[in-house]
């Protein structure tokens, strides 16, 4: 399942990257004589464009928003009550995500000006939700590493950047921090007076959202799994070292056994027929 939903967040990025490139070639290529006339060309952008990358956005979004429910519900001790409220925005958010594109598609993908501010506002909704479930669960797994590290005592305060470091990339807190910029972005009213500011961060947030919605929670599952395997080796260093080797090898290459725990033989057994054998023969001498 986690590498199915890997294995989708890159494929779905390589098509966001396809359709962005045919964008800025229509931008900068064939629209690209002056930085007017490639500035104008931003805001002609066909709306199916468009939409193809919001789809896009909205489904890396819903996949690394699971993925870190999946890491959270682990972490937890597989504790559905811990996890239920991330379930429920990330239903929300995914309810929300498909009205915009039912609303999209049944406008003939040529919305009116009435239905573009309605789709405005769904989408921050959505982005509210995304940032809702994003910092939710990503707050439950740093609290939930931060403080087993505390009680761990063979960790002690000795690498406390070390600590901290692995906290950000076990929560994918850089992913939670692109989903607040786009977030803050969307509830900000535009005027006149900031259109372009507004529009330029909003760009340069949604460049930043597939990279970080496909790298954080990659990079946090290769943690995961380094570290259940650093737990294996541990494991088995463990019972080998509660192993008792009765053995070991004399430079002649003979093998001597070595007695354990102070052996002892029993009473009337072969060691005190060796011991006595000796004597017996000197009184028969005798």
């Amino acid at each position: 399942m986690v590498i199915t939903a890997i294995s989708l967040l890159y494929l779905v990025n390589t098509a966001a990257a396809g359709v962005q490139w045919f964008v800025l070639r229509k931008i900068f290529i064939t629209n690209g004589i002056t930085r007017g006339t490639a500035f104008g060309a931003v805001f002609q952008t066909a709306f199916l464009d468009t939409l193809l990358v919001d789809i896009f956005a909205a489904i890396v979004c819903v996949v690394a928003d699971a993925l870190l429910i999946w890491r959270c519900y682990k972490v937890w001790g597989n504790s559905l009550r811990v996890i239920f409220m991330s379930l429920v925005l990330v239903v929300a958010e995914t309810a929300l995500y498909l009205s915009i594109i039912v609303i999209a598609c049944a406008s003939n993908v040529n919305p009116s000006v009435s239905t573009q501010i309605i789709l405005d506002k769904l989408s921050t909704a959505a982005l509210c939700m995304t940032f809702g479930a994003t910092l939710l669960t990503t707050v439950l797994i740093a609290y939930k590493i931060y403080s087993f590290k505390r009680r761990d005592p063979r960790k002690g305060t000795s690498r406390p950047y070390a600590d901290i470091a692995d906290v950000l990339v076990q929560s994918a807190a850089a992913y939670s921090l692109v989903v607040l910029w786009i977030a803050v972005v969307g509830v900000i009213p535009q005027d006149n007076a900031n259109a372009t500011a507004i529009f330029c961060a909003s760009n340069y947030a949604g460049v930043l959202l597939p990279i970080a919605a496909g790298m954080a929670p990659t990079i946090m599952v290769a943690r995961v799994a380094m570290q259940e395997l650093s737990g294996v080796v541990d494991t088995h260093t463990a019972h080998l070292s509660d192993l008792e080797f009765r053995g070991h090898s004399n430079p002649s290459g003979h093998t001597t056994q070595i007695p354990s725990h102070g052996i002892r033989a029993p009473a009337g057994g072969r060691a005190n027929e060796s011991s006595e054998g000796p004597r017996d023969s000197e009184k028969e001498g005798r």
